[in-house]
């Protein structure tokens, strides 16, 4: 049976041949046992049609790598669809048409076991090939960085960005007599043993910068961190 390739997707064949299944379960005693089998097969196989269905949209999946499926879904409407010619008292076309309604079954249970063992081989073989794609491209990047620090490339951007770390010129003023005594207990604190920071807050406009640069040019500062 030929199939379009460009049409409809193998969910929409799935779902012509399911609701075809459950209608007539309810008309058609006569084949009833066998459409339960095919309608028990097409409900366990119903979520994993969905998926197919939705990650191939995802990923622009080419509908050929699911045409076989579809035609077996398509003969299978044919097939199920002759349950409605066959009059419940011709035994010799019912018997005939239960076996090949039982043999569908069989095959569609079989093809599509198959088919989704090798859709999955393959979809673990790509995810294989591009996780070591993105591994490659992770390694050359770290190597790059890697040259980049070993050049002392990226330190000494880092290091310009930053500005002048050069000690500021100390202020040319002379300073009063509290100024003088804050500036002297601030060099008490960073003399003490241990302490190499300390922290410096007042209100904008007070001076702080001011006094902190006069402090990075006293005598015993100076020594102490050059």
């Amino acid at each position: 049976m030929p199939i379009d390739v460009a049409g409809a997707a193998v969910g929409a064949a799935f779902n012509e041949l399911f609701s075809l299944v459950n209608h007539l379960m309810k008309t058609v005693a006569a084949f009833r046992g066998q459409l339960k089998k095919i309608q028990t097969t097409l409900g366990n196989i119903e979520p994993i049609i969905k998926d197919i269905d939705k990650f191939n949209n995802r990923l622009d999946r080419s509908p050929e790598e699911m045409a076989p499926i579809k035609v077996l879904l398509e003969e299978g409407q044919g097939l199920v669809s002759k349950c409605l010619k066959i009059h419940k008292l011709n035994l010799c076309k019912k018997y005939r048409h239960s076996r090949k309604l039982a043999h569908f079954n069989a095959a569609l249970l079989e093809r599509f076991q198959l088919y989704i063992s090798l859709l999955n081989a393959r979809d673990k073989k790509e995810v294989l090939a591009d996780v070591k794609e993105i591994g490659g491209s992770v390694k050359e990047v770290k190597e790059q960085l890697i040259s980049r620090l070993a050049n002392g490339g990226a330190l000494r951007g880092g290091i310009e960005a930053l500005g002048d770390l050069a000690v500021p010129v100390a202020p040319d003023f002379i300073v009063g007599s509290e100024v003088e005594a804050i500036l002297r207990k601030l060099e008490e604190q960073l003399l003490e043993g241990g302490v190499s920071v300390i922290v410096v807050t007042a209100p904008g406009g007070c001076g702080k910068t001011t006094l902190l640069k006069k402090l990075c040019h006293e005598a015993a500062i100076e020594g102490m961190f050059d």
